[in-house]
């Protein structure tokens, strides 16, 4: 019964037996029968070999109780493959070796890394060089602007039409004029010559036409020939637009019909005009133009110095002798305030339709008048500056270019060069014009 000591014992043995009889293992029990040896032994005796009993009893409980576990994990690992375990560890070793043999390269890396960083800080010192130079560079290329200025500005001086290409020109000019006059000199006592005023420039020039007015019914010839009055004088003001920044006063000599101050009256600039046609100056004046019957140098010559801001000569200059040209460039000069400009148009006689057409038709031109001629007159006449102006080639007339490719001969294009070289001989520009500047 539970509770009494032998009892007891032997419920513990008869497990023990049990658990012998199962696993196959050795009975290490004591064979004695325990309730004799506890009647012998006593107390003390009893309860150590109860106690060296229980230890044995639950080892071989533990035993049983654990071998099937054993047993089924021993047969676990024995069935599982471990060759891939093999080759994984057999990778990582390899993936060590690699790691261990980039180490130099990542020092070489870090020392290619400070380099870098060394040399961008020389990169940056070498920009805010290159930085300081690009801006002396702009305070120079300012510096040499100005002094370019300078120079062009002495050139003009020198010579208004070339600028400072034309000095070296004008230079030797002066010098052969300067050895003229110095032979004159030297001769004058010889022929007495100091004795006597020396002659100037008066008013009795040849006329300016080789017809008396009258003569040739020109205002019929403007009106058949050179087309109508109010598309000349908008075409006039469209092509000389300074015309019409100042107030005036503005003097056209040859002012034919008027419809070029006409269209400059209509923005409220002072005008006047000048004409030796009466017929032509009738038309002005039908127009409202304060228009004068009189000579070009004899009208200039009653005005003061200093009068006009502008004065215009369209289509007159062919009309006039050289002497008469020069006297009357000189006057006009004279007849400008400071900084007024001089307009003169004229037919280009570079374009040959200009001489074969439009200019042997006016049987009252004198002489076709060179671009190059004009500018050299008018620097004599004392402006600072002459420009010439190109106008009307007659595109018409152009010979055609042949197509042109990529891919096309060279001979087509020196074939094309050599057409245009030829249209704007034979059609070029049938107008220009020169626009002086006086001082």
């Amino acid at each position: 019964m539970p509770g009494h000591r032998d009892l007891e014992h032997y419920s513990i043995e008869f497990v023990a037996d049990e658990i012998s009889e199962d696993s196959g293992e050795v009975d290490i029990s004591p064979k004695i029968k325990p309730p004799s040896l506890f009647r012998r032994g006593g107390d003390n005796l009893r309860r150590t070999f109860r106690r060296s009993y229980l230890v044995q009893l639950k080892t071989r409980v533990v035993n049983r109780l654990l071998a099937p576990l054993v047993v089924r994990v021993a047969r676990t690992v024995a069935a599982r493959d471990l060759d891939p375990l093999d080759d994984l560890v057999g990778d990582v070793k390899a993936l060590r070796a690699q790691v261990d043999s980039l180490w130099p390269s990542v020092a070489q890396v870090k020392r290619s890394g400070r380099e870098a960083k060394r040399v961008a800080n020389r990169n940056e010192q070498v920009l805010e060089t290159v930085g300081s130079l690009e801006l002396n560079q702009e305070l120079f290329k300012a510096e040499l602007a100005s002094v370019h200025s300078v120079i062009e500005g002495f050139g003009r001086a020198i010579s208004p039409g070339e600028g400072i290409a034309g000095a070296p020109r004008q230079f030797a000019e002066l010098r052969q004029q300067l050895n003229a006059l110095d032979r004159r000199v030297r001769l004058a006592p010889i022929s007495g010559g100091t004795d006597q005023p020396v002659p100037e420039v008066g008013l009795d020039v040849a006329q300016p036409r080789t017809f008396q007015p009258g003569q040739f019914d020109y205002v019929g010839f403007e009106h058949r020939f050179r087309g109508d009055s109010e598309e000349i004088g908008r075409r006039t003001l469209e092509r000389y637009p300074e015309l019409r920044r100042g107030r005036g006063p503005v003097l056209d000599v040859g002012c034919g019909r008027g419809e070029v101050l006409a269209g400059l009256a209509k923005h409220g600039i002072d005008v006047a005009g000048v004409d030796i046609d009466p017929g032509m100056v009738a038309e002005a004046c039908e127009l409202g133009v304060d228009a004068h019957i009189d000579d070009a140098i004899k009208f200039l010559a009653s005005v003061p110095e200093g009068t006009y801001e502008t004065i215009t000569a369209i289509q007159v200059v062919e009309h006039l002798e050289l002497e008469y040209l020069v006297t009357f460039l000189g006057l006009v000069c004279t007849r400008l305030k400071p900084g007024g400009l001089f307009i003169a148009e004229t037919p280009n006689p570079t374009s040959l339709i200009v001489l074969s057409r439009s200019y042997i038709l006016d049987p009252t031109h004198v002489w076709p008048l060179h671009p190059s001629l004009m500018t050299f007159l008018c620097e004599r006449a004392g402006f600072l500056s002459v420009e010439e102006r190109f106008f009307s080639p007659a595109e018409e007339m152009y010979l055609e270019l042949l197509e042109e490719t990529p891919e096309s001969p060279e001979m087509i294009t020196t074939i094309n060069r050599s057409l245009s070289q030829l249209n704007n001989v034979l059609f070029g520009p049938q107008d220009y014009a020169v626009v002086a500047t006086r001082e």
